[in-house]
């Protein structure tokens, strides 16, 4: 999972989606709301380019979704601010140029 190297209480949200910290979201929730308004989009705009903007956390868990090799160490790369292409068929390609 994403985040399993952090420590404390985090590492218990990241070793576990369904877990988060007091009044907090959990990986999971966050992960569903995300998807619903990606469907939400695609149902409005579905002839349209999508460009979505969000923190670290939010965007490496939805590339995680659609790329399970998108972990940890992927996400420590990442550069702010970084680009991600994903197409209508869950294909993940970065976008940014190093």
């Amino acid at each position: 999972e994403i985040g399993v190297r952090l420590v404390g209480s985090e590492m218990c949200i990241r070793a576990d989606p369904s877990e988060s910290l007091l009044e907090g979201e959990s990986n999971q929730d966050a992960l569903a709301r995300v998807l619903n308004f990606l469907m939400e989009l695609e149902e409005r705009y579905s002839e349209k380019m999508i460009l979505l903007s969000s923190h670290g956390n939010l965007i490496g868990i939805l590339l995680h979704h659609f790329d399970s090799s998108f972990d940890y160490e992927k996400w420590e790369h990442m550069t702010f601010p970084d680009c991600f292409l994903i197409d209508r068929d869950g294909i993940v390609k970065r976008i940014l140029k190093d």
